[in-house]
């Protein structure tokens, strides 16, 4: 079975999706990583990145290929995976048998070959978040529950795991479930607002977390196989070997590791990997800046084995 793979970015996230591209490249995977781009692809994209329309291609290796697509909406990006999953599908790689979305601020860590069967032995998966349990009997999936029989949803699975969206599959027979969570960010929107992004009231609403609780309420009612992975798949906790996943504002391309670890909050793992990929066969930073960064990140490291905060 063929899987094509999708991210989506604006502004400078696109040093993520290089980073994430050589991760993939190291990994060993061989196709086609479409990478949705709100404005301009990168300069590191090429001929054609100054350009406004259409695609741009690149070649980051010859087993691996990018594919700049533009983008045409205003919402919050994360409330667009379905519906950019779907169009992958359905328009630039109709071949596939399965598409997996990936944040750009997640690198793959294990051989592709390890990871691979698993996306395909079941229609969805996905990842347990960083606190990935949420009882079947919580009060959050309670509101959900309420909501799910306004629209005349039916829950089809008592699931006790709660998942993050920062990567997800889809198998083309389960298109069902991309359209379902398309339509339920849909709903976030409308009942917490056009602009909801990636947090919105309070942490108990219904839509607290618009794109994932979205996901997560998909799951509960949708009619699919679901392979689950634990926390540390995405380096959420020790022993990860799968993906690690820089959640949170402090972004590693953005540096300031120094800074960051004199207030207490050293470098991630997450950040670590970061810049361990950043490093070619596509290079988003000068050679010399990304020396700067590695040797910042390591004396960051350094102060954060004597100071953390509390």
């Amino acid at each position: 079975m063929s899987i094509v793979l999708c991210t989506l970015y604006e502004g400078d996230y696109h040093h993520g999706v290089a980073a994430l591209a050589n991760s993939l490249a190291s990994s060993g995977f061989a196709g086609e990583l479409v990478v949705g781009v709100r404005g301009r692809p990168p300069a590191w994209a090429g001929a054609g990145a100054a350009g406004d329309s259409g695609p741009v291609t690149l070649s980051a290796t010859p087993a691996l290929t990018l594919r700049f697509v533009p983008l045409d909406t205003t919402m919050h990006l994360t409330l667009f995976k379905p519906t950019f999953m779907l169009e992958v599908l359905n328009e630039h790689a109709r071949d596939a048998d399965v598409v997996a979305y990936i944040d750009p601020d997640i690198v793959v860590k294990c051989p592709w070959h390890n990871l691979a069967p698993w996306l395909i032995s079941a229609d969805v998966c996905a990842i347990e978040d960083v606190n990935g349990r949420l009882p079947n009997t919580a009060p959050l999936r309670t509101l959900w529950r309420q909501h799910f029989a306004a629209k005349a949803l039916i829950e089809v699975r008592a699931i006790d795991s709660y998942v993050n969206g920062g990567f997800v599959s889809a198998s083309r027979d389960a298109s069902l479930f991309l359209t379902t969570w398309q339509r339920l960010c849909a709903d976030a929107r409308e009942i917490m607002g056009e602009d909801a992004g990636l947090h919105v009231g309070h942490g108990t609403s219904l839509f607290s977390t618009p794109d994932q609780d979205a996901l997560n309420m998909a799951l509960m009612v949708t009619d699919v196989t679901v392979g689950l992975a634990d926390p540390a798949s995405m380096d959420f906790a020790a022993g990860g070997e799968y993906l690690s996943h820089a959640i949170g504002a402090r972004k590693p391309w953005r540096g300031r590791f120094i800074r960051n670890a004199l207030g207490g909050t050293p470098p991630s793992k997450a950040a670590k990997f970061y810049l361990h990929y950043a490093d070619g066969p596509v290079r988003s930073h000068s050679r010399r800046e990304l020396s700067r960064m590695k040797a910042s990140q390591q004396t960051a490291s350094l102060i954060g084995r004597f100071y953390r905060r509390a």
